[in-house]
């Protein structure tokens, strides 16, 4: 044997891990949202926070829908269909700003989950549910770490589903 070739050291030095891009923090009122938010911002870098997409939601809505008459339905389902555009394009938009922050840079994106509660009584409402239901659902899909908030405790609902998926690939 040639006492030339020295064994290989093993590399234990950890490699460093980038902060995640985007955190999407979602649950009902009074549930810690905010709070959590402050929290998890603090022990970042470079964050940039913004609570709330419930209430820019609702400006969108305010501005799009022009107050269409109660009786023309034909004309509230046009409006109903723009806003559903204009909020995801807008979210679409977001998503790219995020693309294109620096490497350790986060957004922290606070919502409202809306889908759990009463059905609204008014068309309006119910179009304002449902458009936060599917901005919601986009930057769920587009976050690194997602968490719902149930009486002030995050569950991280995104690590349970990789878990998930991990674990029922092994059985």
């Amino acid at each position: 044997m040639n006492d030339d070739h020295e064994m290989p050291i093993p590399f234990t030095e950890k490699i460093p891990t980038l902060p995640p891009r985007l955190i999407l923090i979602l649950g009902g009122a009074r549930s810690g949202k905010s709070a959590f938010a402050v929290r998890q911002a603090s022990e970042l870098a470079d964050v940039l926070l913004l609570d709330c997409i419930t209430l820019w939601l609702g400006n969108v809505l305010l501005q799009e829908s022009g107050h269409p008459e109660k009786d023309n339905e034909a004309e509230f389902h046009t409006a109903s269909k723009l806003f559903d555009e204009r909020a995801l394009k807008e979210i679409e938009a977001l998503l790219a700003v995020v693309k294109s922050l620096a490497p350790r840079k986060t957004l922290i994106a606070v919502t409202n989950e809306v889908g759990l509660g009463i059905v609204p009584a008014y068309p309006l409402g119910i179009l304002y549910r449902d458009t936060l239901g599917y901005v919601n659902q986009r930057l769920a899909q587009a976050a690194d770490r997602v968490y719902l908030m149930v009486a002030g405790i995050a569950i991280d609902i995104k690590r349970l589903r990789e878990e998930a998926s991990l674990s029922s690939g092994l059985s």
